[in-house]
């Protein structure tokens, strides 16, 4: 396989910060990792409360680019990522993913001092009932930050010469000319 990258430096290829997440890479990554976060993938409770808290969140926090779409530039890997903490964790229908589904059937909160204690397993443990799996939120809000920066190199990867799904001189030019 051809070296597709030369010479260039990492800044050059766009692997580095700063990062400009979309308002669509945001749903799209949230909701795919409240539904991979567990052992038994599905479709998270109140999907459609939290894909309209997202939409509020960017239409406040990221730069309209046009109608549908919204923009936002992160400077490092740590302001990403207290951006996620922050932020998503402020949604109370995520919040809720950190209850089983029979805590969450029973009313019990997120926060509740009754609460029982997690159980911790390892690959050699059984699995555990689908009514007992919860969504771990440290491991989710930094899944996002890690899918959204994956999202951004494979986006940047496609406009590499060399690359099968290189976009063209015309993209190139136009990067030079933002520059």
């Amino acid at each position: 396989m051809s070296n597709l990258t030369g010479s260039m430096t990492m800044q050059e290829l766009h692997l580095e910060p700063p990062w400009l997440i979309s308002s669509h890479g945001l749903v799209s990554c949230v909701i795919s990792e409240c539904i991979t976060c567990k052992t038994w993938p599905t479709l998270p409770r109140k999907a459609e409360a939290i894909v309209e808290k997202l939409t509020s969140l960017y239409m406040e926090e990221f730069e309209a680019v046009s109608d549908n779409f919204w923009l936002k530039e992160f400077r490092s890997y740590n302001e990403l990522v207290d951006w996620c903490r922050e932020k998503l964790l402020a949604i109370d229908e995520i919040r809720e993913l950190n209850l089983s589904q029979e805590e969450f059937e029973r009313g019990v909160g997120v926060d509740d001092e009754e609460r029982g204690k997690f159980v911790f397993t390892d690959r050699y443990s059984p699995p555990c009932k689908k009514k007992d799996d919860f969504m771990d939120l440290d491991a989710f809000y930094r899944n996002v930050a890690h899918s959204l920066i994956l999202k951004q190199i494979i986006i940047n990867f496609r406009s590499f010469p060399g690359s099968r799904h290189y976009a063209g001189p015309e993209l190139s030019e136009r990067r030079e000319r933002e520059d």
